[in-house]
């Protein structure tokens, strides 16, 4: 039980680290709906043969969209950690009773809910252009 709870306690750090920053919160909210507003107009002029036999070209677009976010999110959990080692962060953690791995587990959590967010937002902006 404590892994959840040092998972959780390490989530609600980095949330609210994020959530100080409102012009990134921002960003990663309307992100999705850029790139659906840009490159979806591209995607009206594919043949339907293309795209395996359909005629939506969403239908491969924003999957393959939603995992090209979840994998940059991933890197940038990296470069997060990498900037928290440098700067002592870590070490803090470190000495303190939290499970090691709820340290990783709650900045993962933290950008998986990010991800929920932006596809639920991505998913909502698909059915307005659809209209």
């Amino acid at each position: 039980m404590s892994f959840i709870r040092d998972t959780m306690l390490v989530f609600r750090r980095q949330e609210r680290l994020a959530l100080r920053q409102p012009a990134w919160v921002i960003i990663g909210l309307t992100q999705p709906i850029l790139y659906l507003a840009l490159f979806g107009p591209l995607l009206k002029g594919l043949p339907g043969a293309a795209l395996g036999g359909g005629g939506n070209a969403y239908r491969f677009f924003v999957p393959g969209l939603l995992i090209q976010l979840a994998l940059f999110g991933s890197t940038f959990v990296g470069f997060a950690i990498i900037s928290d080692w440098r700067s002592g962060v870590i070490e803090r953690f470190r000495v303190t009773p939290v499970n090691r791995l709820a340290i990783m587990a709650g900045r993962v959590l933290r950008d998986v809910v990010t991800l929920v967010v932006q596809a639920a937002c991505w998913s909502r902006a698909r059915t307005r252009s659809r209209r």
